[in-house]
This record gives structure tokens, sequence and C-alpha cells, in this order.
């Protein structure tokens, strides 16, 4: 079953919220990094300007996976628990971090 537009905009406005708070301190401590003054005004109006482009980009990416996602024919899909099953997202760290 597709996962319903408004679900698709609910997580990703949860995703990118979560991280709201840890930004917005690496916002105000590395913003003197380029000169700019280190205040709570430039750091939250960052944020907010980097957070806005999060939630665009999460929404359309997940709408474009799940357009993708369900137009596969089911025998290519692979869901979570077959990857667990097999040991294919191990694999697939392994080969990531180099160690396969």
């Amino acid at each position: 079953m597709s996962q319903s537009r408004l679900h698709s905009f609910v997580e990703a406005n949860l995703n990118t919220f979560a991280g709201f708070g840890i930004s917005w301190c690496l916002s105000y401590w590395v913003v003197p990094l380029w000169g700019l003054p280190q205040s709570p005004s430039v750091a939250t109006k960052i944020t907010l300007l980097f957070t806005a482009v999060s939630l665009v980009r999460n929404y359309l990416l997940r709408r474009l996976f799940n357009r993708f996602y369900f137009a596969w024919p089911a025998r290519v899909r692979v869901s979570p628990s077959q990857i667990a099953q097999t040991g294919l997202g191990l694999t697939l760290l392994a080969a990531l971090l180099g160690g396969a």
C-alpha cells in the first residue's frame, strides 16, 4: 500500500524538526567561522532557511521513492524484514565500510 501524501508530509516534518535544536546549536557555534556575527537571531535565521530546504527535500524524495517503489513489480521489491532475514543489510553495510 502506498504512503499517503499527508503521511509523507507529517513524517518529513517530524524528521526535520527533530534535529532543529541540534542544527540551531551548530549554526550558533559554526557561523563565526565564516566571519558572521554570533547571535541567536543569526543562528535562528540560518537554521530556519536550512530547515525549510530540508522539509521540501525530504517530502519530494519520499514521494519520488514512493512512486517508483510501488511501480516496481512485487518480485523486485525488498522489504526491511527480508533484508534482516537474509543479512543483506549487514553485507551492504560492510561493503560501505570497506570490510567486504
